[in-house]
């Protein structure tokens, strides 16, 4: 008599596969694998909207001079993407340091232009430092009729160098929710809407 008949064997389908696992394509589990395209996208997504994504530096023309309008993603980090003024655009600053990448031809000096539209607090426009490369440069500070600040200085030939890049200061960030003005949740530090290098002498 066959033992079939009392101890039926189980059917191909109904057994358990063993050590089953949903493996990515590098052996790690599928939702590892999904979870870290998606952190990546993330980065990727926080750098460009941060003004740190694969923005090529800017260039000065062949008369070596360069103007920032602030109304595109910056070449850098520290910023927030530009937002619409009513007479064009500019950037808050989202850290105490932010920068922009600009080459320049080293070997020359450079007058350095700067106009702060707006500051998150009115006595932080005060604290603003920049330079170029490791070099801090003296600003003269003019206050215009609308409230903005004008800032001029030179940048020396001496820190000048390739694939350097502005900076600009502040001793601190902060948010307006904090200061019990308006309720934009960023942290911010000065509005930023014109930036001008240009060449000194030949």
């Amino acid at each position: 008599m066959s033992l079939k008949r009392f101890f039926p064997l189980p059917r191909p389908e109904s057994q358990p596969v063993r050590g089953a696992s949903l493996l990515g394509s590098w052996g790690w589990p599928a939702g590892a694998t999904i979870a870290l395209g998606a952190f990546g996208l993330l980065v990727s997504v926080a750098l460009h909207v941060l003004g740190m994504g694969d923005v090529p530096p800017l260039r000065a023309s062949a008369g070596g001079a360069v103007r920032v309008r602030f109304d595109r993603p910056l070449p850098g980090s520290g910023w927030y993407p530009p937002d619409a003024m009513p007479a064009g655009y500019g950037a808050w600053t989202s850290a105490p340091q932010s920068t922009l990448r600009i080459d320049l031809e080293p070997g020359r000096s450079y007058r350095f232009g700067l106009h702060v539209l707006a500051a998150v607090t009115p006595e932080l426009s005060s604290t603003l430092r920049a330079g170029f490369g490791e070099t801090e440069i003296p600003l003269r500070a003019t206050r215009d009729a609308a409230g903005g600040v004008h800032y001029e200085g030179v940048i020396p030939k001496s820190a000048v160098t390739l694939d350097g890049s502005v900076f600009l200061r502040v001793a601190r960030v902060s948010t307006s929710g904090t200061l019990g003005v308006g309720d934009d949740a960023r942290p911010r530090g000065v509005l930023v809407d014109d930036l001008r290098i240009e060449a000194v002498g030949p």
